[in-house]
Order: structure tokens, then C-alpha cells, then sequence
């Protein structure tokens, strides 16, 4: 069971979204983001430990509400939340962690102080624990710069994917002359939002049905197994699956490369993506170390899957 830690901060500011999004006032709270940039980060982030993780951790949500209470007749989204979502176990802390805990727990302010002061709670707590910590976007700058240098999460496999399609697209605009490809949101983002409608609910339960796919599945069992792996200081492991990465891009992109002429791409014109469409088979390397089933989808997604595009051939 692999799980990571976000703040209470992330988790109610997705909620608030949410029921703004079904029309519900069930459930209020004293702080909600308001800065412009952070709310789609933020909403980015959730997504993302839907679909990657198996279990999310925070703290007391809100003690005058239950998952039923917020959601009401919507119980699928309810049930989703009360075995998604979970507190961190306080017995098997130490007692200097004991008083952070309950602090989190408890408070629910959110001040330039706390910005920092609880981000360092957090990393505090899900160190002991040895779960990866996914800030609120405005508190990842500052982790990044004092906590997570050196650490590993699977976000970072999918980071690459984003990484080589950027490259590619790189390397066609300089080819023409001009920036023809463009690439906006990470590609598992666009991956969800391609299947739903404009909406957070619509959103969250394509990853929620995401999440439940067996490549998805299989790929979270992998990663757990490889973060046990660097954990126990075999460093090399993280090579070798960025590696498996770059190395099935480079087979994706470079053979049909030869075989493409200007004339052939065929680009979506339909805002916000201008995507190059290469309709081919991807070959599976049996012997990577990394499951690439779902890295090839999310890569195959990045190349032709954007936008409206023609069916695959």
C-alpha cells in the first residue's frame, strides 16, 4: 500500500472547489485560495495523488462534517473520499511529534508564518512516517529548496515523460522555425482532463475510475517497490527507470521521424493545444525494469492524443 502525506490546506481547498462545483454548501471553511496560479496547482496535485498513490494522508478535515455530510446524496464521491483519504495514526509517533500532530490536527488558520512553519510540520511528520509530503504549490518552492532535494517520488517518472515531450516538441519548432507545438499542462493532467468535462467533479471521477485501471495499478505496485529499493540506498534504481523512459521516447520519436515529412503532420487546431498527431505502434521492452504500459499510453497521449485529433490508425 503505497500512501503520501498532503497538507490540509491542498485537501480543503480542492473540497471547496468541489462543492462550489455540484452546488453544495455543505461544507464551508475560514481560509480558501484566492491567488491567482495556486488553485490550479493545487487542484494539479490532487489529481495526481488520486491517480498515483494508493492512500492520501491529512489531518482532521473538518470534525463538524462527515464525508456523507458534505456530499449528501452524491455517494460514490462520498464512499471514494471516506477509504481514499486518512489520518495519520498518532500511536506511533514520539512524543515530540505528538504535539505537531495535534496542532495539525487542530488548527485550521493559515497566515504568512504558518506558510512555513506548518510546511516544516508536515515534512517533519511524513519523514518519520516515510511517506513523500505534497505541499500546498505555494509551500512546494520553499520545500524544494530546504527539504526535497534529494528526495525521490514517482512524480518524478512521470516528470520525464513531460520532460521528453517537451524535448520533442523543442526539437520540431526549431525544425520549422517557429514555435508550431506547444505544451501546457503535465501530460497525466491533460490525460484526465482530455476524458472529462470542464468540471472538478467530472474531473476527479475520470481519475478516480483512472486510478482503478489495471496498467495504473500495476505501475503504483512498481513504484512502491522500486521507492523501497532507494530507500534501502540502491540510488542506481532511479537511473535505470528515468532511463527506461527516455530510452522508449527516443523509440517512439526518432523512428518516425525519418519517416515524416512537414506535409505529413497532421496538427489539433483546437484551443488550448497545438499537437503533432503520429498515429503508431509502440514497441514494449520486455526487459526494462519499469512497467511502460501506462508510459506508453501517457507518451502515445502526449505525441497524437491531444485535442481533436483522427482516430489512430
Amino acid at each position: 500500500m503505497s500512501s503520501i502525506m498532503m497538507d490540509k490546506w491542498s485537501v480543503i481547498t480542492v473540497l471547496q472547489h468541489l462543492c462550489a462545483s455540484i452546488k453544495t454548501k455543505r461544507f464551508e471553511h475560514g481560509y480558501i485560495d484566492v491567488i491567482e496560479g495556486s488553485l490550479t496547482a493545487c487542484l494539479n496535485n490532487f489529481l495526481l495523488a488520486v491517480v498515483l498513490w494508493d492512500e492520501i494522508w491529512s489531518f482532521n478535515i473538518d470534525s463538524n462534517y462527515s464525508w456523507k455530510d458534505i456530499f449528501g446524496k452524491r455517494e460514490k464521491l462520498a464512499n471514494t473520499f471516506q477509504t481514499l483519504i486518512h489520518q495519520p495514526d498518532a500511536s506511533v509517533l514520539p512524543d515530540d511529534l505528538l504535539s505537531i500532530y495535534r496542532d495539525l490536527s487542530e488548527k485550521n488558520t493559515m497566515d504568512s508564518d504558518g506558510l512555513v512553519q506548518r510546511g516544516i510540520a508536515y515534512q517533519q511528520i511524513s519523514s518519520f512516517l516515510g511517506v513523500p509530503f505534497l505541499g500546498h504549490p505555494l509551500r512546494e518552492g520553499w520545500l524544494l529548496d530546504h527539504y526535497r532535494k534529494n528526495m525521490f517520488t514517482r512524480v518524478d517518472i512521470i516528470n520525464r515523460v513531460d520532460k521528453e515531450l517537451i524535448k520533442y516538441c523543442e526539437e520540431i519548432n526549431a525544425e520549422v522555425g517557429r514555435d508550431m507545438l506547444k505544451f501546457n499542462y503535465p501530460v497525466l493532467i491533460d490525460f484526465i482532463r482530455k476524458e472529462a468535462n470542464n468540471t472538478l467533479e467530472d474531473q476527479l471521477m475520470v481519475a478516480l475510475e483512472l486510478r482503478e485501471d489495471t496498467d495504473v495499478v500495476t505501475f503504483r505496485e512498481q513504484m512502491f517497490h522500486m521507492e523501497q529499493i532507494v530507500a534501502r540506498g540502491n540510488i542506481q534504481a532511479i537511473k535505470e527507470h528515468l532511463d527506461s523512459v527516455s530510452e522508449l521516447a527516443k523509440d517512439i520519436t526518432t523512428k518516425r521521424k525519418k519517416e515524416l515529412s512537414l506535409g505529413e503532420f497532421i496538427l489539433s487546431l483546437f484551443p488550448p493545444y497545438v499537437s503533432l498527431s503520429i498515429p503508431i505502434k509502440i514497441p514494449i521492452k520486455k526487459n526494462s525494469g519499469l512497467h511502460i504500459t501506462f508510459i506508453n499510453r501517457l507518451l502515445e497521449f502526449g505525441l497524437h492524443g491531444r485535442g481533436n485529433l483522427l482516430d489512430e490508425n
